[in-house]
């Protein structure tokens, strides 16, 4: 990457001709990948229906392109009958009622047509890396209409085999021990860290309907105006505040920040200012606010395997896991982590707050901020009470 390189302007082409709506579709999905991997970018339809890009310059350009290229439609597939062939399929591409036409993919050799698939990754409500005994995977939980859709098919399918099967290869084909799905699972299938987190991220944010090819990519000089970072002012204070320090002027911008959901609220990571922001619903789309420094440091135990949380449920790791785990009310207030954390970059509003006074000078006051979550709600934290709002 060139030294002078702040960003880059990619140009995306889909592997198969699409419609307008379509496209439209990939679009949106590029860019929730992107802000998931902290990436801010401006994404737009371009010439002879291409994805047009702009982008700030990741740490790893070439794994932040397969991340978002990969179709990422994973399915599970019924290979009922075929027991004794499994091993003739792993790694294979084979043909599905639910994925694309695939050139040379394997029909299935009992009915001479393309292989049922039970469930996909949009059954799939959540998704986290994870590393057993050395081997990374990916845990996930079922919707309910997934969840219920699988019970019922592993339960009348006990000892035959289910291909797990990524953008048409064959993972791997377990064979069917008891009836689940209820309770989701794990996916392993000679990951490395890079390629978990990649899947991790497709099944938390939705398969392309289409793969995509990279046609350019073009180093950037400057960032367009739309992704400017915001202005932003560090605090030094090493304890808890009520609230940040308030700025003199309207600010507008985009900010990196760490979003996770907890039972009873959630947690954000103000990177500039480098804060956690906890907000407890109290009522329907209000509660409190509280601010605490971010203390964890690298080497840092991220997690307390003490801790067992109940199923379905997570502790929380890393700069939250810290906070949650030392201070009782915060633990007690948020409850048990419902999602794995994701970064990305939020659009951010500041609104100072003030009066003028009798001799017409301004008089600084409380005012409020607006931060995104990572699915576009527009949160409202006031300071002058230390409560939040759904703006």
């Amino acid at each position: 990457m060139p030294v002078e390189a702040v960003g880059f302007r990619v140009v995306l082409a889909p592997e198969t001709e699409v419609d307008a709506t379509v496209l439209q579709e990939t679009a949106a999905i590029v860019e929730r990948r992107l802000r998931a991997l902290g990436v801010s970018a401006a994404i737009g339809i371009g010439d002879q229906g291409t994805i047009r890009v702009e982008m700030s310059a990741p740490e790893n350009l070439d794994q932040v392109l397969a991340s978002v290229q990969q179709a990422g439609l994973l399915e599970f597939v019924d290979f009922t009958g075929l027991l004794d062939q499994i091993n003739d399929f792993v790694d294979r591409t084979i043909a599905t009622t639910a994925g694309p036409d695939r050139e040379d993919a394997l029909l299935n050799p009992e009915t001479n047509a393309p292989f049922q698939t039970v469930v996909t990754g949009a059954d799939i409500a959540n998704a986290s890396v994870t590393e057993v005994n050395g081997n990374w995977g990916v845990r996930f939980d079922f919707t309910e209409d997934g969840g219920a859709t699988m019970v019922e098919f592993t339960g009348a399918h006990v000892g035959e085999p289910l291909a797990i099967v990524l953008d048409g290869r064959v993972i791997s084909i377990p064979v069917i021990q008891s009836a689940f799905g209820a309770e989701g699972g794990l996916l392993q299938g000679g990951f490395d860290q890079e390629q978990a987190n990649r899947l991790a991220l497709q099944l938390n944010f939705g398969a392309l309907p289409v793969g995509l090819d990279v046609l350019t990519v073009e180093p950037l000089e400057a960032l367009p105006e739309a992704l400017a970072a915001a202005p932003t002012v560090a605090t030094s204070t090493p304890t808890p505040t009520a609230t940040p320090d308030p700025r003199p002027t309207a600010t507008t911008g985009q900010i990196q920040v760490v979003e996770e959901v907890f039972e009873r609220g959630r947690m954000f990571y103000i990177e500039p200012l480098d804060q956690i922001w906890v907000m407890v619903v109290t009522g329907e789309g209000r509660g409190t606010w509280s601010i605490y420094p971010d203390t964890f440091e690298e080497g840092d135990a991220e997690f307390d395997p003490s801790i067992v949380p109940p199923d379905g449920l997570m502790q929380p790791e890393r700069g939250f896991g810290k906070l949650w785990r030392e201070n009782p009310e915060v633990r007690e207030a948020l409850g048990w982590a419902v999602t794995p954390e994701f970064g990305y970059v939020s659009e951010y509003r500041y609104q100072p707050g003030g009066h003028f006074d009798e001799n017409g000078e301004f008089v600084p006051g409380p005012g409020y901020h607006v931060l995104f979550s990572l699915y576009g709600e527009a949160f409202r934290f006031n300071e002058e009470d230390n409560t939040w709002q759904l703006d």
